[in-house]
C-alpha cells in the first residue's frame, strides 16, 4: 500500500518535472503516459532494476547542466536585466525540483546545504520578481493617479532593498563551500 502511494507521488513530481521540460500539449501527455507507466510498474524489493544506473547518470547529467547555467546566469546578476534576473530564477527553480527529486543520489549533508543556499536566493528572487512586475504595470499607466505615483515611489525603494538582498543571497550561494561539488553530480 505504502509503495503504490510512494509510486504515485513520485509520478505527480515527475509528470510536474515534465511539464517545466515540455510544451503544454505534450506536458499532458507526459503526464497520463507517466501516470500509467507508475501504476504499472513492478515492485522494485521483488525484481532489480537494470535501467536504474543509466537513468541515474541521465539525472546528474542533467543537475550538472543546470547547475552550471544558474551558476553562470547567477554571476551575472549586478549587471543583468530584468528578463536577465528572471531566466535565473526559473533556472534556480528548475535545478531545485531536480534536487529534490534526486536527493537519494546525492550526499545528504552536501544536498541539505545547497538547498540551504538554493530556496533562500529563490525566495529573494521571487520577491524581486513580484515588484519588477508591479512596476512595470504601473509603468503602463498613460496617466497616472496620485496614488499610483505613491506605489511608484515605493516599489522603486522596496526594489532597490530586495536587488540587495538578492545580491548578497547569490553572492552566498556562489561562495558557498558546503553544497553539491562537482564529483557529487558524476556518476
Amino acid at each position: 500500500h505504502g509503495y503504490v502511494a510512494g509510486l504515485l507521488a513520485r509520478g505527480v513530481f515527475l509528470a510536474a518535472f515534465g511539464a517545466l521540460l515540455l510544451p503544454a500539449g505534450a506536458a499532458a501527455a507526459f503526464g497520463t503516459a507517466l501516470a500509467l507507466t507508475v501504476l504499472a510498474a513492478p515492485d522494485p524489493a521483488a525484481e532489480p532494476t537494470p535501467a536504474a544506473p543509466a537513468w541515474n547518470s541521465v539525472v546528474r547529467r542533467q543537475l550538472r547542466r543546470w547547475r552550471r547555467r544558474a551558476r553562470r546566469l547567477a554571476r551575472q546578476w549586478d549587471t543583468a536585466d530584468t528578463a536577465g534576473r528572471h531566466r535565473l530564477r526559473k533556472q534556480l527553480k528548475r535545478l531545485r525540483y531536480l534536487l529534490e527529486f534526486a536527493a537519494p543520489l546525492l550526499p545528504k549533508r552536501r544536498l541539505k546545504a545547497e538547498l540551504a543556499r538554493v530556496r533562500p536566493l529563490l525566495e529573494s528572487l521571487g520577491r524581486w520578481n513580484d515588484l519588477a512586475v508591479a512596476r512595470h504595470h504601473l509603468a503602463l499607466r498613460a496617466e497616472p493617479t496620485a496614488a499610483e505615483v505613491f506605489a511608484a515611489g515605493w516599489l522603486a525603494g522596496a526594489t532597490g532593498a530586495v536587488d540587495s538582498e538578492c545580491s548578497r543571497a547569490v553572492r552566498r550561494w556562489l561562495a558557498a563551500d558546503d553544497g553539491l561539488r562537482p564529483a557529487d553530480l558524476r556518476g
